[in-house]
Order: structure tokens, then sequence, then C-alpha cells
């Protein structure tokens, strides 16, 4: 969002003319006379001074242009593009070019909503060299004047976001499909590798519609921040189930359940700079997974083989491996751990969605923190 509202900043940003819109109805205004004698300030320095002067900084004054509905969409437009020159730029240094010389980039992509999720979405593509956006797409299928259609005869003239005429479920995907079919003819460059969340039925969307051609398939890789905590829910759901081992049982499990996923997440840090085929890695990183609740309840025998983070049994410590297979409660622990290690060609990636999030965020907090309705209307369309 920073990106968006930046142009506002420039000293070099002249805008002699806007439009106030008001009721539908359009007027140009005079910000500045290019006439005036050299004393007069331009916006620009009154701008900045006011800020100063009032004790806001560049947060606020980016909101406070943000909510006067500023025409920033070229601006913005010119700032993603010098983002896929500079992600096209680090692809060919690292020599990610493919048989027919298109350059391929890794791309993190989500979504948000307003507050009410089934009228407008947002989907947005971010490099993940660079961190900029490349690639916005809006979908609205709400219009205030065009749904009094049903109530009055006469509906003035206006200039319509309703954007989408489906379901709501479509709307993440088809953005991030949009965003995929224009990279080649807006930048040059392909999306090779998308890091996302694990909605498997919008990865099907983005594979089916071939962006690339049928002989061109991209490399999905789940974001850990997704993976692990679902291990742990399922982990905490698995120590408040009554019907499942002994109550001391369940509590060994309550009590460990951070430490068996800092054992997945020290076995990522050590796996991955080792620099071992990818195939080996993950076979490695599979291994350690499945061999921490070993670990956690006692039982050390594997620690010569794979002892990198496990200094040995503690002081009093004792093996319950053996009273905990009996109940059955390892098996569902290992079912658990299964599932994460079912993802190692991910997690040795050791990659997550941070940015697009933190985009997502300040797009939400842009436009109320969700807590205000503008899907009424054209104003979370600042953002596109």
């Amino acid at each position: 969002m920073a990106m968006l509202l930046s142009a506002a900043h420039s000293p070099t940003w002249k805008q002699p003319k806007k439009h106030a819109k008001c009721c539908n109805i359009e007027k140009k205004i005079q910000t500045e006379s290019y006439t005036e004698e050299e004393t007069c300030m331009n916006i620009n320095t009154a701008t900045v001074r006011c800020s100063m002067a009032i004790g806001v900084g560049f947060s606020q004054l980016g909101e406070f242009f943000a909510a006067l509905d500023m025409p920033f969409k070229k601006v913005a437009n010119k700032e993603m593009e010098k983002a896929a020159k500079a992600e096209a730029t680090l692809a060919r240094e690292c020599g990610d070019v493919d048989k027919e010389y298109f350059l391929l980039v890794t791309v993190v992509a989500d979504c948000t909503w307003v507050k009410d999720p089934t009228r407008i979405s947002t989907a947005a593509i971010v490099g993940y060299r660079t961190k900029n956006v490349l690639h916005l797409e809006v979908r609205n299928k709400y219009c205030a004047i065009c749904d009094r259609k049903h109530r009055e005869s006469n509906i003035p003239l206006h200039k319509c976001y309703k954007n989408w005429t489906g379901a709501s479920t479509p709307m993440e995907a088809d953005g991030t499909v949009v965003g995929f079919t224009k990279s080649v003819p807006l930048h040059a460059i392909k999306y090779a590798r998308l890091i996302g969340d694990g909605d498997s039925s919008i990865h099907k969307k983005r594979i089916e519609s071939l962006p690339y051609g049928p002989d061109f398939l991209f490399e999905k890789i789940e974001c850990r921040n997704q993976i692990l905590p679902n291990n742990t829910n399922g982990l905490r759901e698995l120590s408040l189930n009554k019907n499942t081992g002994t109550v001391q049982q369940r509590s060994k499990i309550r009590q460990n359940i951070l430490r068996l996923r800092s054992g997945i997440t020290k076995s990522i840090q050590h796996r991955k700079p080792e620099g071992l085929p990818r195939n080996v890695s993950c076979e490695q990183l599979r291994k350690d997974i499945l061999n921490c609740p070993y670990r956690v309840f006692g039982n050390h025998t594997h620690r010569s083989e794979r002892g990198y983070f496990c200094n040995g049994p503690k002081p009093e410590e004792s093996n319950e491996g053996p009273a905990i297979k009996e109940t059955g409660i390892f098996t569902e622990i290992q079912s658990a751990l299964n599932r994460v290690a079912h993802y190692t060609n991910c997690l040795i990636e050791d990659v997550d969605n941070n940015c697009v999030e933190q985009f997502n965020y300040l797009v939400a907090k842009t436009i109320g923190e969700k807590h205000i309705n503008f899907s009424m209307s054209q104003s979370f369309q600042v953002m596109s």
C-alpha cells in the first residue's frame, strides 16, 4: 500500500487539476495556478509543511490522500511495472529462463475481503524477491445504484464498478488467474513458482486456466505459516480428546506441543543449507519430523543418527514410548505428523506469504479494518 500512496509525497508530484466526486457529479477544480508569482508556495511544499505543523507523518498523510480518492492508479501501474522489471533482472541474474527465453519469477499470492465477504475481494500478486506488488485485481459483484432498479424507475447515469456476476467463491481464484495471464503481455515474465495458502480448489482453477499453455505448469509451494499451525491445532485437539489415551498422556502432549513444532523448524533450518539434492533433503527432513515424538517422549534411540538438536535424555527423564503406544495415542500423533511430512518438498524451501499478508493488512487498515462496509460505493477501488 505504501507503493500506491508514495506518489503523494514525492517532491516532483504535480496535479494541477483533480476531480471532486460528489453525488455522482464530477467537477474539475483548480488546485494550483502556474501563473502565480514564484513567492507563492506550491501545493507539494504546502502539504509537507502542513503535515509537519499538525504533527502527522507519512502514514497519516497517506491515509488522508487515500480517503480523498486521489488518482493514484497510473502511479500504481508504473510502480508495478518497475517492480516487474526488478524481478526480471533478479531472475536473469539467477539464470531462471525457460526454453522460450521468458524469465521465470517466484510470486506470492493471496486475497482479502471487505466487511461483507460476498461482495468485494481483491487479489494481490507480490514478487518474492523484491516484496513489491506486481499485480492487483478487484472483484466487485455489487453496485448500490444499480440495485435501486428494483425500487426506482429513474436511475441516474453513473460509473458502475460492478465487474463480477458469478458466485463469490471463485472471485479469489479469478483475480490471481487474470494476474497470471497478464504477466507475459504486460511484463514479459512468467510466474513459475507460486507461494500461497493451502486452498486446493483455488489452485486447481489456476492450473486448469493454463495461463502459459499446456506445456508449462507452474509449481505451487505451500506456505509454512499454513502447514505448521494446522499441525499445532491438530495436536491441541488430540490433547483435548478424552477418548484417547490417559489424562497424564494428554497432558504430556499439551505441554510439548511447542517442542514438537520447534523440532520441525529446527530440522528445516538444519536441512535447508546442507546443499544436498532436493529429494535427499526432503527424505531426511521427513525422517526428522517423524522422529520428533520419540524424542519428546523419552526415546532417544535415534539420537546418534539424527541428534543435531537432541543432547540425549534429560535428568530423571523416563521413556514413556511403550506406554503411549499401548493406548493408541502415539498412532494419532504419528498420523498428525505424517500430514506435515507430506509437505516436506514445500517445508524444505522454508518460505512464507508474509509479504502479501502485510499488504492485505494495509488494505484492510485503509478500508476501515473491515469494520466499515465500503462495498456500497467505489471506495474500495482506491487500491486498484
